[in-house]
């Protein structure tokens, strides 16, 4: 089996994984979440960032590895895993406080990460660790930076609720759209990826 294939198959048992914990947790519907005894929150489903991972992001962490993982050393490899467990460490603490203060969701309420934030997390960090790869160890064009940087900064979009909050759903209150701390994550994210294909 090619790495690349391997890496999509982990990847969807990931998204499974999440919907299968949510369930149990009656966190994947709007209507589990509320029988449960949150009127408000963010169940999985409506986690665009889900959906986003199962039919975009996978395919494309799988077409990369397949493509350029045989231009990774062991070290690019390392130093890449690594920055994908800071960035886990980092989004998780912001993550874990969001809903320690804010709406619970089927990641994380309560002040900790429930069994489906926890595999979210790790698939989080093993992503960051593929893009790191992609654009610093893989000898890409700029051609192909581009293309996969259009994908990630839509996915920022959607992955940090931007859209949900201008649908508005009753059960949903939050306006990431309003709050500053969304618009920075997504503008410094944006600005690493503009600066990473000019530079090619």
């Amino acid at each position: 089996m090619q790495l690349g294939t391997l890496v999509g198959i982990v990847g969807l048992l990931a998204v499974a994984g999440q919907v299968f914990f949510a369930n149990r947790d009656s966190f994947l519907t709007a209507s589990q979440m509320q029988a449960r005894g949150f009127p408000k929150g963010l169940p999985l489903l409506y986690h665009a960032g889900i959906w986003g991972d199962l039919v975009i992001f996978t395919p494309l962490l799988a077409i990369i590895v397949s493509l350029y993982s045989d231009r990774w050393s062991a070290d690019d490899i390392f130093t890449s895993v690594g920055i994908g467990v800071v960035s886990l460490c980092v989004m998780g603490f912001i993550w874990v406080k969001a809903a320690e203060h804010g709406l619970p969701e089927a990641h994380t309420y309560g002040g900790s990460m429930t069994t489906a934030g926890l595999i979210h997390g790790m698939y989080f960090a093993a992503a960051v660790a593929i893009i790191v790869l992609f654009f610093f160890h893989s000898g890409i064009t700029q051609k192909a930076a581009v293309i996969v940087a259009v994908i990630l900064a839509v996915h920022l979009i959607y992955g940090t609720h931007i859209v949900l909050g201008l649908f508005a759903p009753s059960w949903y209150p939050d306006r990431p759209h309003k709050q500053i701390l969304t618009w920075v994550i997504v503008l410094v994210c944006w600005s690493a990826l503009v600066w990473r294909c000019l530079a090619l």
